[in-house]
């Protein structure tokens, strides 16, 4: 998990909690992050929805799958900060 907090350091995110079954990131006060591994092995990824308070979770089967995932929408996260700042320039 070393992999993904350097992602989310890159992208402003704090690590907010950190146990050996769960990682969970925060932006703002009220942007969460939340990665954990279930019993089984399953990693679940939740992550913030964009004008929203709610997050939207899913599974995977491996660590590979959930970092790709979590990479992502990272991206997708970061793109909606820069369209909102661009939107608010006047040419």
């Amino acid at each position: 998990m070393e992999y993904l907090d350097e992602e989310f350091k890159q992208r402003q995110w704090s690590l907010y909690v950190n146990t050996d079954t769960e990682r969970v990131y925060r932006k703002k006060d009220c942007d969460f992050f939340v990665i954990k591994k279930s019993p089984k092995g399953n990693i679940s990824v939740s992550f913030p929805l964009k004008n929203s308070e709610y997050n939207f979770a899913t599974e995977f089967d491996n660590y590979t799958k959930a970092y790709d995932y979590v990479v992502e929408k990272l991206k997708y996260l970061d793109e909606d900060t820069n369209t909102d700042a661009m939107s608010t320039k006047t040419f």
